[in-house]
């Protein structure tokens, strides 16, 4: 079969309604026997359309097909195979004839509208014997419609009186020269304006955001075809409020990145303070980790090259996409480059360092005193040589820069460490905080402990006095330490240090929410808990990993926990029946927070926990505008194993009458193009009483962002929730934060 050739319809002359032509090229084909008269027996079309758009061309070919033909070297008995062609249709212009470069072939272009009937019939006649022929009926269709598409990224988020810049691409225009009308609509009185109104394709268009927004406020793009005005496409831009800007001072920075230099088999931690003034930075200190090669999330990593370094300069400015971004100039020559949100409160999440995806916390430093009494604490990431690690427990600090170990406990799981679980802490020196509030103090296990593991080397960066920035530092000189690669933070317990109870925890409810391995691969965990009198725990936890074609449920289970009077709860046989039972630790601190880390065969998370302000909610409960803090597995069809990207903005949410809609933007990472994207963030929640409520958000999906998941939302109190998808998807586990 022959590959149609598609001719312009310039190329073609024009016939009348009924067309025919002889082709007069050199006959070809087989013979009869000599003497005969050869005669065809039918005719076949080889090369046909079945449908065609109105004005395309396509090649016809056709051959008179004779039967008992025997070669031969005379001509005067070679059959003819060439035939005749005409066209027919139900209306006065069914298309054009013409001739063809190939032997035997016809060019047919079709009409330039659809005929009455919407097909033609092309007959191919016999040369030899009009009596012989042959029908090919083809379908004409209208020409496709104006294609517009916005050319990316696509900013879905401006400040109040910013500019952004948006444009689209035009195909399939049949005018000789494709625009677009740009309007603008808005659910507010005030939704900016674009200018100028009419582009052509690829020019850029100007939106002005209006001078002033409210909860909410959400502008709609629409670019519609001149040519055809039933034709448009449109994109969602949420209104923000003036910019953020850091207030001079302090700010305690932590990040962890899968990506460095684009190689995602790397792994980098960074943690440290700057210090910002008008918007210059003036000084600070940092610790680095960089692992140039790690053989995935599930594979092994070498020691870590570990180093500390000056902060000697940078700035810091805001964006027009309500991002802001740090810069930091090290000693070494090196610039850091952090990109993300921050609150109101001088607290925020970036989503890049480099331009590479991380998940980096913003925090404003008011104290560098030195830390006393009892700390929760929770380190993760990578073990030497042994995959993933996680680490939870408690430090008490009792003395003046020491803690004597008592009150101390370390519980370690890891899926490849030959040791593990709870551990005991040997006494340990706390550094007296330097100027910036860098501490350093060490994990080591206690004589008594039965398995011992390797000493971890921790420093820390004071937040205030009841938070510690964590992260191993290790040396590289001391084959003995633990030589991994882990971060996270220390909590204190304050006035509870050493005087935790069963009592005290009985009919309390915390919801969790960790991160880290399952039997699938990568898995989020999210739930709520509460603790009875009697040793029992119940609740409801969603499980995501990516396993199922639909979305997960949250499942009733229960277990058994016991406390110890340094605020360490062991929970088993955590299950519905249907699922292997989950143990979980949690370290408590005071107000109500509490570090977590559940743990089944090779299934291991961690994450933080928070206490449930009252068991009842209403539909109210969920109501102003929160800050938003995701992390985003989701599969890639450039990677084998799942990418890790982040979601840092804003949200309100506004009770209607059965529903709680959110709206409000996120900055999306795009690992593949080194990038960050903001995109609307839209949803509507079901409340119920309990707090658990079933939705769907839009905003979120890397690779879609107009396609929206499935979560479910655990609230906490009326400024706090978790919220965690449970489709097959991707995996998505964020915090609400109320923003002042």
């Amino acid at each position: 079969m022959r590959k149609l050739r598609l001719l312009s319809k310039a190329q073609a002359p024009l016939f009348v309604s009924m067309a025919a032509f002889t082709l007069t090229a050199c006959m070809g084909g087989g013979s009869s026997l000599p003497g005969q008269n050869p005669i065809p027996t039918s005719v076949l079309f080889s090369e046909a359309p079945t449908s065609m758009s109105v004005g395309t061309s396509a090649t016809i070919l056709a051959s008179a097909i004779y039967a008992n033909a025997i070669v031969t070297h005379s001509l005067s008995n070679t059959p003819n195979t060439l035939v005749n062609y005409t066209v027919q249709c139900g209306s006065a212009n069914c298309g054009t004839l013409a001739a063809n470069a190939e032997v035997g072939a016809a060019t047919y272009t079709a009409p330039a509208a659809v005929p009455t009937g919407g097909t033609v019939t092309i007959t191919a006649t016999a040369q030899a014997d009009s009596a012989i022929s042959a029908k090919a009926t083809i379908t004409i269709t209208p020409p496709p419609p104006p294609t517009l598409t916005f050319v990316a990224p696509v900013q879905g988020s401006v400040q109040t009186g910013a500019q952004a810049q948006y444009a689209v691409t035009i195909t399939n225009d049949p005018s000789a020269t494709p625009q677009v009308n740009w309007t603008v609509t808005c659910n507010g009185a005030d939704c900016g304006a674009v200018a100028p109104l009419t582009t052509t394709s690829g020019q850029k268009v100007t939106y002005t955001a209006p001078a002033a927004t409210s909860n909410g406020l959400v502008a709609t793009l629409t670019a519609t075809s001149v040519s055809t005005p039933s034709d448009s496409v449109s994109t969602e831009v949420a209104i923000l409020p003036p910019a953020q800007t850091l207030a001079n001072g302090a700010y305690v920075f932590q990040l962890q990145s899968s990506f460095a230099g684009s190689s995602p088999a790397a792994l980098t931690m960074d943690s440290g303070v700057f210090t910002a003034a008008n918007g210059v930075v003036t000084g600070g200190e940092e610790d680095l980790l960089v692992n140039s090669f790690c053989g995935g999330y599930m594979g092994q990593c070498p020691p870590a090259q570990a180093s500390e370094h000056k902060v000697v300069g940078g700035a810091y400015t805001a964006n027009s996409d309500g991002t802001t971004t740090i810069t930091l100039q090290l000693d070494s020559g090196t610039t850091q480059t952090l990109t993300g949100v921050v609150s109101a409160n001088g607290q925020g999440f970036t989503a890049q360092i480099d331009g590479v995806p991380a998940l980096v916390s913003l925090r404003p430093q008011t104290s560098t005193a030195a830390p006393k009494g009892g700390y929760a604490f929770a380190l993760n990431g990578q073990s030497y040589d042994q995959g993933p690690a996680w680490m939870t427990g408690v430090l008490n600090i009792d003395g003046t820069n020491s803690a004597s170990g008592n009150g101390s406990v370390l519980d370690i799981q890891a899926p490849y460490l030959s040791y593990g679980g709870e551990e005991a802490l040997a006494a340990t020196a706390v550094t007296a905080p330097d100027s910036y509030g860098r501490i350093v103090f060490t994990l080591s296990p206690a004589a008594s402990d039965n398995v011992p593991f390797p000493p971890v080397y921790v420093a820390g960066y004071v937040i205030d006095s009841g938070h510690i920035a964590l992260m191993e530092v290790g040396d590289q000189t001391d084959n003995s330490n633990f030589q991994g690669q882990l971060m996270g933070q220390a909590i204190s317990q304050g006035a509870q240090t050493g005087a935790f109870t069963a009592a005290g925890l009985a009919n309390q409810s915390y919801v969790f929410g960790v991160q880290g391995l399952s039997n699938n691969g990568d898995g989020d965990i999210a739930g709520v808990l509460t603790f009875n009198a009697t040793g029992g725990v119940s609740g409801l936890m969603t499980i995501s990993d990516l396993s199922g074609s639909q979305a997960q449920q949250p499942l009733q289970v229960t277990g058994s926990y016991t406390i110890e009077v340094n605020g360490r709860i062991a929970i088993t046989n955590l299950t519905d029946g249907s699922i292997y039972p989950y143990s979980m630790v949690m370290d408590l601190a005071e107000n109500g927070r509490a570090l977590a880390m559940t743990y089944t065969g090779q299934d291991i998370a961690g994450g933080e926990a928070y206490l449930r302000a009252t068991s009842t909610f209403s539909l109210t409960s969920l109501n102003g505008t929160y800050g938003l803090n995701a992390s985003v597995l989701f599969t890639s069809s450039s990677a084998s194993t799942p990418v890790q990207s982040t979601a840092q903005g804003s949200v309100s949410a506004i009770p209607g009458g059965s529903s709680v809609d959110l709206t409000g933007f996120a900055n999306i990472a795009v690992p593949a193009a080194n990038t960050s994207e903001s995109n609307v963030v839209s949803g509507s929640f079901t409340p119920a009483t309990n707090g658990v409520m079933a939705g769907t958000l839009a905003g979120l999906n890397v690779t879609s962002p107009t396609k929206a998941g499935q979560f479910t939302l655990y609230q906490i109190d009326t400024g706090h929730a978790l919220v965690i998808e449970d489709d097959s998807v991707q995996e998505t586990l964020g915090l609400l934060e109320t923003q002042p």
